[in-house]
């Protein structure tokens, strides 16, 4: 049975799950152990874990995890918007986000009254191989709902793009209909060129076979039509509104 958790300081995940399922029991020590981006880029091992403990300590929590028994086969991460913009992006697999990371007085993240709005802004939707089509991205994003209702975040925002199952595996964006489902509504919209270029590689078969064959569904949309990024919001009614 699939449980869902918040982040907090005894489960957190700087990794990703790319590789497949991550034993909770090895969430005990990540703030000793260098993750491969921090092994690739020369930072301190558990810098990117102690980021996350800063973000749990600050606003309640960073993300919400799916777990099957004693592994995590899902995460969703998120932080407020204002921080995601004061690094440009927190994107704990890419090296530029890491390394402003590392370079980031904690001491110098806003508190949670200090933040000039109350909005939290989602990122990296992932599902382990192998547990993909059960609803997990879905239960996911109904679980951070309802905590930043709860908790009196003002609004979520998320990127998403269409729903292309390879695409949105590789992305880790969310799948544009399941955020319109839930009552998200489109705010901008651009071609980016990064997923552009993951389109045309994937088509291609450089992702595999497997990949390519998925596309074949998808046939009738363009790459740039497959490449659209959208922008997305929703209004939440918490505490904050109530005040």
């Amino acid at each position: 049975m699939i449980t869902y958790r918040m982040m907090d300081d005894t489960c957190l995940l700087p990794a990703c799950l790319h590789r497949g399922p991550i034993p909770l029991a090895s969430l005990h020590n990540v703030e000793t152990t260098a993750t491969a981006i921090e092994e690739q880029e020369g930072i301190a091992p558990g810098t990117l874990a102690r980021f996350l403990r800063a973000l749990c300590e600050r606003y309640g929590s960073c993300a919400v995890l799916a777990v099957d028994g004693h592994l995590v086969v899902g995460k969703l991460r998120f932080a407020p918007a204002q921080v995601e913009e004061m690094l440009s992006g927190i994107c704990l697999q890419v090296a530029e986000a890491a390394r402003r990371i590392a370079d980031l007085d904690l001491a110098a993240l806003p508190a949670r009254d200090d933040l000039a709005n109350q909005a939290l802004r989602l990122d990296c939707y992932q599902v382990a191989e192998g547990y993909r089509g059960q609803r997990i991205a879905k239960q996911m994003l109904e679980t951070v709902i309802h905590w930043a209702r709860a908790a009196g975040w003002q609004a979520l925002s998320s990127t998403a793009i269409r729903h292309i199952p390879p695409l949105l595996n590789w992305s880790g964006q969310a799948s544009l209909k399941a955020l319109q489902q839930h009552g998200f509504t489109i705010i901008s919209q651009h071609v980016n060129p990064d997923l552009r270029e993951g389109v045309v590689s994937q088509r291609l078969g450089y992702h595999g076979d497997k990949v390519k064959h998925q596309w074949e569904a998808f046939a009738d949309i363009s790459d740039e039509e497959a490449a659209v990024l959208y922008q997305l919001l929703l209004a939440l009614k918490g505490r904050a509104e109530e005040r």
